[in-house]
């Protein structure tokens, strides 16, 4: 997910050196990718909350 969004990033960012893109474009692109980002470690920290509320449930490390 990551990677791919910063790939399109990066393209958009050499269509503009180049002449074939907005500004604008790039501002979108790296809006995209930031959202991106944000969601990963919106769900990365979901899943460490649960994690430790599991553990905490049943007293005792039973997930990482």
């Amino acid at each position: 997910m990551i990677p791919d969004a910063r790939e399109i990033r990066n393209k958009t960012i050499e269509l503009r050196n180049r002449g074939a893109a907005s500004f604008i474009d790039v501002i979108n692109a790296q809006l995209d990718f930031n959202d991106k980002v944000k969601q990963y470690l919106d769900t990365a920290i979901r899943y460490r909350r649960s994690m430790l509320t599991l553990n905490t449930a049943v007293g005792k490390k039973v997930m990482p």
